[in-house]
Order: C-alpha cells, then sequence, then structure tokens
C-alpha cells in the first residue's frame, strides 16, 4: 500500500541519514586531506586574497572554490571541523535524491520508467563513491555528485514529455547553474558542463516555441547566473597567477605579480604528463603517444572507475541477445539517447586525450555506461528489466 510504502521510504531515508552522520564523526580517509586541503581550508578562512601567491608554488593558484566553501562553514562550533560538514552534507542530500526514486520502479508500466531506472542505478554508485570521502575537501567528490545529478536532469528533459514548460524552464536553470558552479570546483567539469548546458537550452529553445520573449529571457537568467559563480572564480585566478584559468596559460592579464609563462605553462604539462605516466620520466609523455598502451592496462586494474562500468556496456549487449523486444516502440528514442551520451562521451574523450586519469573525467564515464544501459533497455519488453532485480 501507499502507506507502507512511505514507512519503508522513511525507515531507509533514517537508515541513510544515520549511516553519513556516524562517517561524519570520523576522521579524514583522504590523505590529501591532511597533506594541503585541510590547511588550504585554513588559509582561505582566516587570510585574505594575496596578488600572485602563484609565484611561491604553482598549487597555491589553483583556486578551488571547495575550500571557499569549506571555510564557509569553518565557523562557531565548525571551527577547524568543517571537514565534518562540508562534503557530507553534499553527498547525503545527493543520495536521498536518488534513493526516491527506487520505490518508483515498483511500476514497470510508467512512463518515466527509464528516468526512475537511471536514477536508482545512480544511488549505489553515489554511495560507493562519496562514503570514503564524506570527512575530506576532495574536489573530486563534489564534481562527481553534480555530474550524476545534471545528468539526471538533462535524461529527464530529454525523456518526458509531460513536463510544463515551468518545470522545463526549473530544470534548464538547475542544469546551467551546477554546471557553472562545478566547473569552479574542478575546471576538467567544462566539456560535460557546456555541452549539458548548451543541450538544455536548445531543448528549452524547442518547448517554448510560442513563447520565444520569455525563453530568451530565462536564456539571460542563466547566463548571469553562470556569471554571477564563473566571474568572481576567474577574479581570484587574475589575482593568485595574473591568468585566468590557471594552470592553463592561454588567457592571461599582464600584472606584475604575473606568473611567468614558462612556468605556468609547466604547472599544466605536469598535470597531463602525470596523469599519463605516474612515475619519473613523466614529462617525456608529452612529446609521443607511447603512453597510450601502458595506460589502458593501468585504467583497467581500477575495477570502480573503469572496469565495472566497461563490464556493465558488456553486459547489457548480452541482455539484448536475450531478452524480449516490445511489439510498440514506447522506450527512448535513438536520437535521445545519442543527444544524452553525447556531453559525457566528448568528456570522456578529451580526458583519454590529454590527461587520461577517471577522476578528470568525474561522472562522465559511469554517465556514459548508465545511460547506454538505461536507453538499450526501455526498449525491450519491460518484464525483461525484472533481471536487474531478481
Amino acid at each position: 500500500s501507499t502507506r507502507r510504502s512511505r514507512w519503508i521510504t522513511g525507515l531507509a531515508a533514517s537508515a541513510v541519514l544515520l549511516f553519513w552522520a556516524a562517517l561524519a564523526i570520523g576522521p579524514p580517509y583522504r590523505p590529501d586531506t591532511a597533506n594541503y586541503h585541510l590547511s588550504g581550508v585554513r588559509w582561505a578562512s582566516q587570510y585574505p586574497i594575496i596578488p600572485g601567491i602563484g609565484n611561491l608554488h604553482h598549487r597555491l593558484a589553483f583556486n578551488n572554490s571547495s575550500f571557499l566553501y569549506g571555510a564557509l562553514l569553518d565557523a562557531g562550533p565548525w571551527t577547524n571541523r568543517s571537514h565534518h560538514l562540508a562534503h557530507g552534507l553534499l553527498a547525503v542530500i545527493t543520495v536521498l535524491y536518488f534513493m526516491s526514486s527506487i520505490p518508483r520502479l515498483a511500476d514497470k508500466q510508467a512512463a518515466n520508467y527509464p528516468l526512475y531506472l537511471m536514477q536508482s542505478l545512480f544511488f549505489p554508485i553515489a554511495v560507493l563513491f562519496s562514503y570514503k570521502g564524506t570527512t575530506s575537501f576532495q574536489p573530486d567528490l563534489i564534481t562527481f555528485m553534480m555530474g550524476l545529478v545534471v545528468a539526471s536532469l538533462l535524461f529527464e528533459l530529454l525523456l518526458d514529455k509531460t513536463l510544463s514548460i515551468g518545470q522545463v524552464r526549473l530544470r534548464v536553470f538547475a542544469v546551467c547553474f551546477l554546471s557553472s558552479a562545478a566547473l569552479t570546483v574542478k575546471l576538467s567539469f567544462l566539456v560535460f558542463g557546456f555541452l549539458a548546458s548548451c543541450i538544455a537550452l536548445l531543448i528549452l529553445w524547442r518547448a517554448s516555441r510560442e513563447r520565444q520573449a520569455r525563453c530568451l529571457g530565462l536564456v539571460a537568467v542563466c547566463c548571469v547566473s553562470a556569471a554571477l559563480a564563473i566571474a568572481p572564480w576567474v577574479g581570484r585566478h587574475l589575482i593568485s597567477s595574473g591568468y585566468a584559468l590557471f594552470p592553463s596559460h592561454r588567457l592571461y592579464v599582464d600584472v606584475p605579480w604575473r606568473v611567468p609563462l614558462a612556468d605556468a605553462q609547466m604547472a599544466g604539462d605536469s598535470i597531463v604528463g602525470y596523469a599519463r605516466h605516474h612515475g619519473e620520466g613523466f614529462m617525456e609523455t608529452l612529446d609521443n603517444w607511447d603512453w597510450i598502451g601502458p595506460v589502458i592496462l593501468r585504467e583497467l586494474g581500477h575495477p570502480i572507475s573503469v572496469t565495472i562500468p566497461l563490464v556493465c556496456v558488456l553486459a547489457t549487449l548480452a541482455v539484448l541477445l536475450f531478452a524480449k523486444r516490445p511489439k510498440s516502440d514506447s522506450g527512448l528514442s535513438n536520437l535521445a539517447l545519442l543527444v544524452f551520451v553525447a556531453p559525457a562521451s566528448c568528456a570522456v574523450l578529451f580526458m583519454l586525450l590529454t590527461a587520461p586519469c577517471p577522476r578528470f573525467a568525474g561522472a562522465s564515464i559511469w554517465v556514459l555506461a548508465v545511460g547506454l544501459m538505461v536507453g538499450a533497455l526501455s526498449q525491450l519488453d519491460r518484464s525483461s528489466l525484472c533481471l536487474l532485480y531478481t
């Protein structure tokens, strides 16, 4: 019954909250949190920004906005304890958001069943990637969670044709704002966030054919909100290093405190080189393609980040060979599926060609795998989906 379902959902949500509360009182599990995350947050909370601080060390000018978020919470009873609150708060909200779709899987005839299936599959992924980072200031956790939420909203925009124009506007604004906020946490979110925002705005334009003026108004609001998130972040980059997107050396302002061009280029190249080869001589990988084979073998040894998503795609192909096809085309269209996986595919490709390390792809690898799975399974007979839960 509906009442029983609500009781079960409430108990499950309470269990998640208790689990995360228990995690939040523990020590940080990520080594980088002790190495420099905690000191970075403390510095941001106690001292103003210093022009040209990147000249002391390039990492001081990386300008990670998640440290500012931690510094914002570093007050009152949470002074020097904000690592117990910051990432855990974002993680538990995201996990509960995806968990809320699990009870809806009982209605296998629902028009939005592929959406509920995707969000339900995102639930264990979010738990798996976040529980060890609950007490850390790891920026990868924030961009990963935001990537899953942005992907879920984009999938809903592509799938649900019953959304009102107001609901479409709200989701489009959320996609654009979350993408902008995630970009200020990690520059590698640029490809996925930009493409997802462009697709969301195109969906809005198509849904507002009779109200183009209002559509342009919302586009302006999205652009202004993105500028409000990105402009201060770029400003801090210029103050700390003289470059707009440091460690990228492409855009800069000729100010007295600007980090020398050679040092800025070295900072960016060292990230790319170390991602290609974790060891001595990593800078040599910048001039050749000999690193591709070793990188493939190295990353296949990471089951959660690479191997399991790859197995999920292969398992989807196996299911398609043996499951029944529906008589009517009621699943997600092939075009919508291709549009959905485009941002994740481009983000993964960009990561592979530049800095081949899964953390620079954020949630894109899992979004691509789950998107292909759900897109393929939505075209099967709904009874075939029971295989996933029995």
